[in-house]
């Protein structure tokens, strides 16, 4: 295996395992050696076998198991990984490792937000890129104020230097502009969620006192905007308001509006902030 020569080493380390079946080392070389070959399939097994040698499996194998299945596109495999990756180990830097790759390949405006959210929460948000583009996100969205949190906290967190240093504080500066009208909106708050005729005007409402921090007044809004209906995107109101409830700490209740997400990508998503309030 040092030497690369990865085919033998899984031939040697085969023939040791049918003597000597319990042992983990070889195991995880075994496993190691299909991967590095870029055999994921047998990888998957092999891995999964060292799994459940032990108890608690080693994040190492897991991690093994999960980069396997994503590898080959497997979704439901990488989902199952991932349950049982977070399930005994997770921290921060698991949590980190996973969203990468789920930040790297989403496209979707609400899918990333949703996914930088639950970074925050897991306290998985450290990387420079990362705290820039998810403030240029939420101001293109309609979170200026929810942005400048974001943005103060990755400055305070000494994560930028030269030009990411220029472009973070170009980017605060965006967002406090749109802070600062969202700001002025608030006082109006209440009368506008009380005059509002549709789903989708309650919801912008509800983003609003989202933004600032008012997560029960958000989750009350989006709460209403569910019931009333006829929402340009459903899954984006129960998203917001799962994660509402999630920071005001009513996990049932915040279950319930991520279940009721249906797009399967979204849905994806929402299983991850399950994981998190597990």
């Amino acid at each position: 295996f040092r030497a690369d020569d990865y085919p033998k080493a899984i031939e040697a380390g085969n023939a040791y395992l049918k003597s000597v079946p319990g042992d983990q080392d070889i195991q995880v070389l075994v496993a190691q050696g299909y991967y590095k070959q870029k055999d994921y399939k047998n990888a998957i097994a092999a891995g999964q076998k060292a799994a459940k040698a032990s108890n608690p499996p080693s994040e190492e194998i897991l991690q093994l198991i999960l980069r396997s299945n994503y590898e080959m596109k497997d979704k439901e495999g990488t989902q199952l990984a991932a349950e049982q990756l977070l399930r005994h180990y997770p921290t921060p830097g698991t949590w980190g490792r996973l969203l990468d790759g789920y930040i790297a390949q989403t496209k979707h405006d609400h899918e990333l937000l949703a996914l930088y959210r639950l970074a925050v929460d897991v306290g998985a948000l450290e990387d420079a890129k990362h705290y820039t583009d998810m403030t240029q996100a939420l101001v293109i969205g309609g979170f200026g104020i929810e942005g400048e949190r974001i943005m103060e906290q990755g400055l305070a967190s000494d994560v930028f230097a030269g030009d990411s240093l220029t472009r973070a504080e170009r980017t605060l500066g965006a967002a406090k502009r749109k802070g600062d009208s969202e700001r002025q909106a608030l006082a109006g708050a209440p009368a506008a969620l009380s005059g509002a005729t549709t789903g989708d005007d309650m919801y912008e409402v509800g983003k609003l006192y989202f933004s600032a921090g008012e997560y029960a007044k958000a989750a009350d809004a989006l709460s209403k905007a569910v019931k009333k209906g006829g929402l340009s995107d459903a899954d984006a109101v129960n998203m917001l308001l799962g994660v509402s409830l999630a920071r005001e700490g009513k996990k049932a209740e915040a279950r319930k509006a991520l279940d009721a997400i249906e797009d399967p990508q979204f849905a994806e998503v929402a299983r991850l902030w399950k994981l998190h309030l597990s």
